[in-house]
């Protein structure tokens, strides 16, 4: 061994004296008991949510458990909570906890409580939402519209333990998911003024689900809340019950929103009427829109209107003289009309509700049948009888009541309601042509002075004007194509006529000033196939449904397979006046052969599932439920937000929002018994008005 080397065993025990004191030190702090049972919290909670929100425009919520925050102070420490909306009645999870204490009598002064908040998840569901409280600075409720209330927000204000309150705050945010954020305000102990910082949890006018409608229209809020019902009962009981605590613990509460609103829908409750939401634009001359105040004024941009329909009478679903209240479970919207001046809708009772224009008694009743007086809404008074399908002319009706049978009034100038020679002026109570009397109905369509029918027997009949050959030649004719196909469907314009076989063949009669009729204008009394595949058969193209404007004609169509089934989407053709953009081709060109439509515009969008025709334009619906539109735009009717023509397809935008879904369409043409499902969106158009509703 060198005396130079370090002996090895010296070496270690001077290493192991170095690393002595930290095999004690450092473990000491690693395994040092604590001082207290649980870690101390931080001097104050976090403020924002742990991730950016993310809202879902479908479902109308936000997604991931998150929430936005606009507080500016911390978090209070204990944390505090003040509830104004179901809080006050109905805490659940941890706020139940037998740890947290709550305390009604405080309140958030400066701010106003505002049934302006749409709900989803809650209340509601995306096609019917409801409506649940939000709390709004005194600015932002002027600004919505709203006025007469004090500037102050009872409530109940909740203490957490430090140690719930993680667990409380994410409860909160997956609750309060339908558009609201966190906010620090001060509230008050009525009792003593003493004032301390509470979180909450409010939706301010920015976020997706703020109504601002309902803040200055209690009518409609009341409506809203009468009907809705979501995955935590019904809105009514949420109103009921805020009202109940108010009562009990707030101060001045008899002239608040929620007593007014609670006071309207005991009137709609107690009358039994079921609530529709009809959504449109366009001309409302005659009171085709239903404005709640009464008004004429046009409307540029897509309105809301909440209308009330009365309880179905034992009559009705009975077919007995009582007059008491029937069975109305299970009742939905099955389509929506709207014509010249009047418009229309269909249940799935077969009542009908007409309204607007009447000077020629197209209402079918002598007497206005909006009644403004009895409810916080317009209510609508159905027709007589049972119907199983309407379409409006310029100026008359034409219902295919339960026992299959044409009824029709209204202008009667040509015979387009009576069939009689030089007709019979007005006919205001809906009455069975005599040519057509005991002969069962399939379809029916009315133009401006004419009328046509697809009957049972697969014959097409016309009624009225034959100056143009838009009727056939002699009264009580009949038709139907030479190789005795039937006819399944027709549609009517101001001068022309369209009809469809059930071999998906179109023939039109009629003017062909503007090359409405899609073929050489030879026997304009005749009908005859268009021309090119719509009218032959051949090419494995097949028409499913067709609609007309006053000069133009569309035709939905699908390529078909080898054994006839479908082997496309719906396909838009259309042909006749375009000097308006009625076709949607960028141009003004009049097309006077079937041409197909849309190709560019929907390049990169979903089908077409349904095209409704204005006077002079085009409402179409997408299978995704978007709305688009084209042509005249003189009133607003294309719901654009101005007055001016499109040559192609614009979406309709602005105004109030339909809710987002993906909807099965109303075929406008087929007027027997759609039979829709649930919760889809039903369109009509007509003269200058646009309508849409949701079916439920």
């Amino acid at each position: 061994r060198s005396s130079a080397s370090p002996d090895r065993s010296a070496v270690a025990h001077i290493v192991a004296l170095l690393l002595l004191p930290l095999l004690f030190v450092a473990p000491a702090r690693s395994f040092r008991p604590p001082v207290a049972s649980s870690p101390r919290p931080p001097s104050s909670l976090p403020m924002s949510a742990p991730s950016d929100p993310v809202w879902d425009p479908v479902r109308q919520i936000y997604v991931g458990g998150t929430v936005p925050s606009h507080a500016t102070d911390p978090l209070p420490r204990p944390l505090r909570i003040f509830g104004y909306g179901s809080l006050c009645w109905r805490p659940d999870g941890v706020l139940a906890r037998p740890e947290v204490s709550s305390s009604p009598g405080w309140s958030a002064r400066g701010y106003r409580r505002a049934w302006a908040q749409r709900s989803t998840d809650h209340r509601g569901v995306p096609s019917a939402p409801g409506i649940v409280c939000t709390m709004l600075a005194e600015a932002e409720h002027a600004a919505a519209g709203g006025e007469g209330e004090a500037p102050l927000t009872e409530g109940v204000l909740y203490t957490v333990p430090d140690d719930l309150a993680e667990a409380c705050l994410a409860e909160l945010d997956f609750r309060e998911k339908g558009g609201y954020a966190r906010d620090v305000v001060d509230v008050v102990r009525d009792a003593d003024g003493t004032v301390v910082k509470a979180l909450l949890y409010r939706g301010t006018p920015d976020n997706p689900a703020f109504w601002s409608r309902c803040v200055g229209d209690l009518d409609f809020a009341a409506a809203i809340i009468s009907r809705s019902v979501g995955p935590s009962g019904p809105n009514k009981e949420y109103l009921l019950q805020l009202e109940s605590f108010l009562k009990a613990n707030g101060s001045g509460a008899s002239n608040c929103a929620t007593i007014q609103i609670s006071d309207r829908v005991r009137t709609l409750l107690d009358g039994g009427y079921r609530i529709v939401v009809v959504y449109g634009a366009g001309s409302n001359q005659h009171g085709q829109l239903l404005r709640p105040e009464g008004g004429d004024e046009d409307a540029h941009e897509l309105i809301e209107v909440a209308v009330a329909l009365p309880p179905l009478t034992v009559t009705e679903d009975a077919g007995n003289d009582d007059d008491d209240v029937g069975d109305d479970e299970g009742i939905s919207i099955w389509s929506v009309h709207a014509g010249g001046g009047h418009c229309a809708l269909l249940d799935s009772a077969g009542r009908a509700f007409l309204w607007g224009w009447n000077a020629c008694g197209q209402l079918g009743a002598p007497a206005d049948p909006v009644d403004r007086a009895v409810a916080p809404v317009p209510v609508l008074r159905p027709l007589p009888l049972r119907h199983q399908g309407i379409d409006l002319g310029h100026a008359h009706t034409l219902l295919v009541g339960e026992d299959g049978l044409l009824r029709a009034c209204g202008d009667d100038a040509h015979g387009q309601c009576s069939g009689k020679e030089g007709g019979e002026g007005l006919v205001t109570v809906p009455t069975v042509p005599e040519e057509l009397a005991g002969v069962r109905v399939r379809s029916a369509a009315g133009g401006v002075r004419h009328s046509a029918v697809a009957t049972e027997e697969g014959d097409l009949a016309t009624l009225g004007d034959r100056g143009r050959g838009q009727c056939l030649e002699s009264a009580g004719a009949r038709w139907r194509p030479a190789d005795g196909a039937r006819v399944v469907d027709v549609a009517c314009g101001w001068r022309h006529t369209a009809v469809l076989d059930e071999r998906g063949r179109v023939y039109t009669l009629g003017d062909d000033g503007h090359g409405q009729l899609g073929r050489d204008a030879e026997d304009p009394h005749v009908p005859r196939p268009v021309d090119g595949p719509l009218g032959s058969g051949e090419g494995g193209l097949r028409c499913v449904s067709i609609c007309c404007g006053w000069s133009h004609t569309i035709a939905l169509c699908q390529k078909t397979g080898e054994d006839g089934s479908a082997a496309s989407p719906l396909l838009a053709y259309g042909w006749g006046r375009n000097d308006r953009g009625q076709l949607g081709m960028g141009n003004t060109e009049r097309v006077a052969r079937p041409q197909l439509l849309f190709k560019e515009a929907l390049a990169d969008a979903a089908p077409v599932e349904d095209v409704e025709c204005f006077a002079e334009g085009c409402l179409v619906k997408l299978t995704d439920g978007r709305l688009l539109s084209c042509g005249w735009n003189e009133h607003g009717n294309l719901g654009t937000g101005d007055v001016r023509d499109r040559w192609t397809l614009t979406p309709i935008g602005g105004g109030a929002q339909m809710p987002v879904v993906t909807v099965v369409s109303d075929d406008h043409d087929d007027n027997i018994a759609p039979g829709q499902d649930s919760n889809t969106r039903l369109v009509g158009a007509g003269g200058a008005v646009m309508l849409a509703m949701m079916s439920d």
